[in-house]
C-alpha cells in the first residue's frame, strides 16, 4: 500500500492529526494534502440553554477504557461532594467497568443511562467531557455538543485539540490527568461567565462543520488536482 500511495494525487483526511500520521510512514509522498473535517447537519441552537445552580457534566461514548472515562470519574472523586456538579454517562461498555466506575465518582452523584440518543442527551448537559487517552482520529461528539451550545472539555489526545479551541469553544487538559481535568471543570464553577462564554463560542465554532461550507471546500480541492 505505501509503495502504491505515491500514485495518488490528492489526499483528504478529518485532521491534520491523520495527515501527520500518514506523512511519518511514508505515505503518499506524491500527492497534495488538505484537511476537511466532517460536517454536521444537525440543526443548531440559536443560544445556550439557560444555566442552574448545578452544573451537568456529560460523557457520550463507549465505556471502555481507552476512552478515558476513569479520568473523568477520578476528577470527579477529586473534586468531591463540595462542588455543585452532577455527572451523566451516556453509552455502553463492560459491566464490570462500569461498575468500578460507579464506585468512583461521589456517591449519588453519576448517572450511567447506557445507550442514549445523542439528540436526547446533549439538551440536558452544559459541559460535555472527552477524556479519550487513545488518539482520536477526530472527535464528532465535540461538533455534536457546539450545535447545541454545550461547552466541551478535551484531552489532547489526536485530533481532539484541532477542534476545540481552549478559551473559545472549550478547554483542553492532557490526557489521563484527572487532576487537570478537575482544574478545568472547577474554573468553569468558579466563573460562570467563563462557562457561558464557552458556550457561546460553541455555537460559533460548529458553523465550521457545516455541510455547505465543506462542500465547497471539497469542490475546491477537487478543482486543484
Amino acid at each position: 500500500k505505501r509503495l502504491l500511495s505515491h500514485l495518488v494525487d490528492g489526499v483528504i483526511a478529518e485532521s491534520r492529526h491523520m495527515l501527520d500520521r500518514h506523512a511519518e510512514a511514508g505515505y503518499f509522498s506524491g500527492a497534495k494534502w488538505k484537511v476537511i473535517p466532517a460536517a454536521i447537519d444537525w440543526p443548531v441552537r440559536s443560544a445556550p440553554r439557560s444555566q442552574d445552580e448545578t452544573i451537568k457534566v456529560g460523557y457520550i461514548g463507549m465505556v471502555t477504557p481507552n476512552k478515558g472515562v476513569e479520568t473523568l470519574a477520578l476528577a470527579a472523586a477529586h473534586l468531591g461532594e463540595q462542588v455543585p456538579f452532577r455527572y451523566v454517562i451516556a453509552g455502553d461498555g463492560p459491566s464490570e467497568y462500569t461498575e468500578n466506575l460507579s464506585a468512583i465518582f461521589p456517591k449519588d452523584r453519576a448517572r450511567f443511562l447506557g445507550w442514549t440518543n445523542p439528540a436526547v442527551f446533549y439538551p440536558e448537559i452544559d459541559v460535555l467531557v472527552v477524556p479519550s487517552l487513545w488518539s482520536e482520529p477526530f472527535g464528532r461528539v465535540c461538533i455534536e455538543a457546539f450545535s447545541h451550545g454545550v461547552a466541551v472539555v478535551a484531552a489532547c489526545s489526536g485530533a481532539l485539540p484541532e477542534i476545540v479551541e481552549t478559551g473559545k469553544s472549550g478547554l483542553t487538559f492532557d490526557a489521563g490527568d484527572e487532576r487537570a481535568l478537575a482544574e478545568c471543570l472547577r474554573s468553569l464553577e468558579q466563573d460562570r461567565s467563563l462557562l457561558t462564554r464557552l458556550q457561546t463560542g460553541a455555537l460559533e465554532r460548529v458553523k465550521t462543520y457545516s455541510p455547505q461550507r465543506l462542500g465547497l471546500a471539497f469542490e475546491e480541492f477537487l478543482g486543484e488536482i
